[in-house]
Formats: C-alpha cells, sequence, structure tokens
C-alpha cells in the first residue's frame, strides 16, 4: 500500500491520466506539501499526461480494429517520425 509523498503522486498521476478535467489544488497541493521540487512535479505531470494520451490513442487504434503498434508500422511511422501524406498521383 502507497503512503505519504507516494499516494500523493500516484492519485495525482491517475487523476491526470484518466480524468485531467478533474485536478484541483488538493491534489497538487498534496503532492507538492511532501516534496517542493517543481522540476520532480513536471516530470509527474508529463508521465502522466502521456500515460493517458498513449491510452487514449490505444483506444481509438483498437475501435478501427488494429492495435497502436499495427497501425503506425502499417502506415510507415515509427516513434518520433511525422506523418506521411499519401501519395494522391497513384
Amino acid at each position: 500500500m502507497l503512503t505519504g509523498q507516494n499516494r500523493a503522486i500516484a492519485r495525482l498521476a491517475l487523476v491526470l491520466a484518466k480524468a485531467p478535467y478533474e485536478v484541483d489544488e488538493t491534489l497538487v497541493d498534496d503532492v507538492l506539501r511532501e516534496d517542493q521540487c517543481e522540476e520532480r512535479f513536471i516530470h509527474i505531470l508529463a508521465w502522466a499526461s502521456f500515460s493517458g494520451a498513449r491510452r487514449f490513442a490505444q483506444r481509438i487504434a483498437e475501435a478501427v480494429g488494429r492495435s497502436l503498434t499495427e497501425s503506425m508500422y502499417a502506415d510507415g511511422l515509427s516513434i518520433g517520425q511525422p506523418r506521411r501524406e499519401p501519395d494522391r498521383n497513384r
């Protein structure tokens, strides 16, 4: 079971990843009360935001019948590459 700082961080990360509109001052204050390092706080926010976005993208890909990885490879993408426009001259 998580306690103290770890519990506050986990709670904030989960809320941010699943329902970011529910993040409030209480969640933020709970984390910063335990550890006032703003750099660490920003890392937590970035990780949770990325995790939420990845989960959202996974659900969209599954809704169209392909996994996210299959979708990226089928489109000729890899992480960090811009999306290619289809060749309309064919």
